[in-house]
């Protein structure tokens, strides 16, 4: 019976520490949320610089609405940009 339960013991120690050797580290996580938010903060730019492009279309053809709300919607894309690329460096920060 002794032998069972070092038996046990030790394959859950191995368990363990496969588990532990294929398990991300912290420092990967970290790392991979960064480059994630990054990817984020740049589809939020493209958006952003789109609408600035159809604002200027519509102050262009003199349709002020449209260039007001394209303006807005450019600013806000702006700001979750802005909060993205925030995240991605506190990430990679964490990442060190």
């Amino acid at each position: 019976m002794g032998a069972a339960a070092v038996g046990a013991v030790a394959g859950g120690m191995a368990g363990s520490a496969l588990a532990n050797a294929t398990a991300p580290s912290e420092k990967e996580k970290k790392a991979k949320e960064a480059e994630a938010a990054e990817k984020e903060a740049a589809e939020l730019q493209r958006k952003a610089d789109e609408a600035r492009a159809r604002a200027e279309a519509a102050r262009n053809a003199n349709k002020t609405k449209d260039a007001e709300a394209a303006d807005k919607e450019a600013a806000e894309l702006q700001r979750k940009a802005a909060e993205a690329k925030t995240k991605a460096e506190a990430a990679k920060a964490a990442a060190k």
